[in-house]
């Protein structure tokens, strides 16, 4: 994530503000930096939801994912052992974003809490977006 700031710090002292879609793509390097950190392999989302599909080790809290699964909003399920369909509809560019952030974070737990795990992450509230 440091490699990241210091590039869009590189990339502003030369050139100015960024334009939105090179604001994107760096937000979209931070994420998968961020998912990949915790063990999980891809993150989709859209319009009207998406999925998360872990490693098999991976460092999800897997409190965190029975908490979005038994949510009553029903969300979040699980589609075999290593993937998390989502069912949360965002707009476009920032709440999307958002949305991804606060879902890593949720699934990341405590530093405590973080060890290898071969169960799915915990999932996040919906209501925090």
């Amino acid at each position: 994530m440091r490699r990241i700031d210091a590039l869009t710090e590189e990339i502003v002292d030369r050139f100015g503000p960024l334009p939105p879609p090179a604001t994107n793509l760096l937000r979209v390097a931070r994420l998968k930096l961020a998912a990949r950190a915790i063990g999980i392999r891809r993150l989709d989302l859209g319009p009207q939801g998406g999925y998360a599909l872990f490693e098999e080790q991976n460092q999800v809290d897997p409190r965190a994912v029975i908490r979005l699964v038994q949510h009553p909003d029903r969300d979040y399920r699980l589609e075999g052992a290593l993937k998390l369909r989502i069912s949360v509809e965002t707009d476009e560019g920032g709440e999307r974003f958002e949305f991804a952030e606060n879902f890593l974070n949720q699934l990341k737990g405590t530093p405590d809490q973080r060890r290898p795990s071969s169960r799915l992450p915990k999932r996040p509230d919906p209501n925090q977006r």
